[in-house]
């Protein structure tokens, strides 16, 4: 007679099916990622991942409800959350239809995560049209927003995308490719650099101050406020529209300019080193006359940090701080302070 089968422990099959479902269930849960609304408004359930499909018989999460799910993008190119509520699931949009607006911000990691310091690429923009920034690197993955146009510069990390196509990943986690299917050329490499992006020091210029965003993009503000003459640490990037962005220690993003580039928001700090022997005098404003005679200046030898502007000929460092100003040298020539090294407060270690 034929050799009973011996049976092993993977023979059970019912074993198999609760141990592929306990699996399952672990990678639905890490999967999960925990959100809270910081839309005024609140939101409403969708029931599907569409933004004009509302459950109204349900009432939404309310401002500053955390709510906890799984990513998913939808027919309509936003990201949505879903949610399991009463055995089934309901859909919540992350922001408004024109993505302009935060709806959910998320609290278990960094909405948008920034790539690590490794070697990046710069690539110069050639194609005469620019080029439109893309979500994945998927030459027809293009989002709705203005990217950067010919003659920009761009940074990041060189992928291999669909189609044969090669993509830079750029320092804010959006693509853009090097060429189209065609093979027209769109960006030009540069240089090669191997150093992690510098932290600088930057202040605030704006006479209203400036909104935080949440992240790189202009439309995306926070709920905190950095006033006029304030110094802000951090890493400069190039957001989804466009725009120079510093990406603050705090986490938070600070715009340099307004969208259309012509309002200067920041400007990066300097450190000038007094060096006329009889100290120089502060000015209430950029101009050589207008010495302040109640105020004591900065004695031979003093270093001064603001940011430097130019009027009627000459540059001026309006200090941090006092928002005072102070020239660099007088009408004739005579040098009254040198720029020196600027130094830059240790970044923050993690608790």
């Amino acid at each position: 007679p034929a050799p009973a089968p011996v049976q092993r422990e993977n023979d059970d099959t019912s074993s198999d099916a609760a141990l592929a479902a306990a699996l399952q269930e672990q990678e639905v849960q890490a999967s999960k990622r925990k959100f809270r609304v910081v839309f005024q408004g609140g939101v409403g359930w969708r029931n599907s991942p569409r933004f004009d499909d509302r459950e109204a018989s349900i009432p939404g999460p309310t401002y500053k409800t955390e709510v906890q799910g799984i990513v998913q993008q939808g027919s309509d190119g936003l990201n949505y959350v879903c949610v399991y509520v009463g055995g089934g699931r309901l859909y919540l949009p992350t922001t408004t239809k024109d993505r302009r607006t935060l709806i959910l911000q998320e609290l278990s990691q960094p909405r948008r995560r920034l790539p690590a310091a490794a070697p990046t690429q710069k690539f110069r923009v050639v194609y005469p049209q620019g080029v439109g920034y893309r979500r994945t690197a998927k030459y027809s993955d293009r989002m709705r927003c203005r990217g950067p146009q010919a003659g920009d510069i761009v940074e990041g990390m060189l992928v291999h995308g669909e189609e044969g196509i090669m993509f830079l990943r750029t320092t804010t986690g959006s693509f853009v490719p090097l060429s189209s299917p065609q093979g027209d050329k769109i960006l030009d490499a540069i240089a090669v650099s191997t150093d992690a992006i510098r932290r600088e020091v930057w202040m605030v210029v704006y006479g209203g101050g400036v909104a935080y965003r949440n992240s790189p993009e202009f439309g995306d503000k926070a709920g905190s406020f950095a006033a006029r003459g304030q110094e802000l640490v951090g890493k400069l990037y190039t957001g989804y529209d466009g725009v120079s962005y510093l990406h603050c220690d705090s986490g938070m993003f600070a715009p340099v300019t307004t969208v259309d580039r012509k309002t200067v928001i920041l400007a990066p700090v300097v450190s000038a080193k007094v060096v006329f022997r009889g100290g120089v005098g502060y000015r209430s404003a950029a101009d050589f006359r207008a010495k302040m005679g109640d105020v004591q200046g900065p004695a031979a030898g003093t270093v001064c940090r603001g940011v430097v502007l130019k009027a009627q000929g000459l540059h001026f460092l309006q200090e941090s701080g006092t928002g005072y100003f102070l020239p660099f040298t007088t009408p004739d020539g005579t040098p009254i302070m040198t720029k020196v090294a600027t130094m830059v407060p240790p970044a923050p270690q993690a608790a």
